[in-house]
């Protein structure tokens, strides 16, 4: 089978509701860019698949992450019942044959999100390297040892925070130049176009997936 093929097949997992996360939708990928993915079968029977933004930079294929996305997931078909000892097995199998079967590349920069899989070796031996990102929640607790716990820093930017009115913005001009005065106060270059921002804007509002919000004092 071809890429499209295979693109096609990815499609039917989401459409069927196996593979239910956001950043994975082929409507979103469609919005972000260039994409492909790459397949892993067993007895003729599909068992993962992993998607990636593709491209070409300094004359070098890469392949990495989606304009816009924080982060991608391995999906892969976990038998009901299979004991941690063949599931352990089977999922370095899967993951070893979608690295085998990803498109020729010179560069490789992933993050997938903690639960996308559980054991790191394949990439190890086909000589990837690996760096770990941390996030932090806060867990449940009364308000005062909440804030003996907190910083000053993060304290007076909670306060500070307390004047801020939160608006939702349906003119995706208006959020945009939001956007621009915000790099423009910090002296930094504008990371996006609004070209880029409208298809993503457009795919999200017309799948009911989210909506555009603005800070202001």
């Amino acid at each position: 089978m071809n890429q499209e093929q295979w693109k096609r097949q990815y499609k039917t997992l989401c459409q069927e509701g196996k593979i239910n996360s956001l950043f994975q939708q082929p409507w979103w990928l469609d919005a972000t860019g260039e994409w492909n993915v790459s397949l892993a079968f067993r007895n003729n029977q599909l068992v993962g698949a992993m998607p990636f933004a593709i491209g070409r930079k300094w004359g070098i294929h890469y392949i990495g992450m989606p304009s816009f996305t924080h982060h991608l997931q391995i999906w892969m078909d976990k038998p009901p019942g299979i004991s941690p000892q063949k599931w352990l097995t089977r999922e370095k199998q899967i993951i070893w044959s979608l690295i085998e079967n990803l498109p020729r590349f010179g560069f490789f920069s992933m993050v997938f999100t903690e639960n996308s899989f559980d054991n790191w070796l394949p990439f190890h031996w086909k000589g990837f390297r690996q760096e770990v990102r941390y996030t932090f929640t806060i867990s449940q607790m009364d308000t005062a040892s909440l804030d003996q716990q907190m910083n000053r820093n993060l304290k007076r930017n909670i306060r500070a925070g307390n004047d801020i009115h939160i608006a939702q913005l349906d003119d995706s001009h208006e959020f945009y130049k939001q956007c621009q005065a915000t790099y423009k106060r910090q002296q930094m270059k504008m990371p996006y176009t609004f070209e880029a921002f409208r298809k993503i804007d457009e795919a999200v509002t017309i799948h009911d997936a989210g909506v555009k919000l603005g800070a202001y004092t």
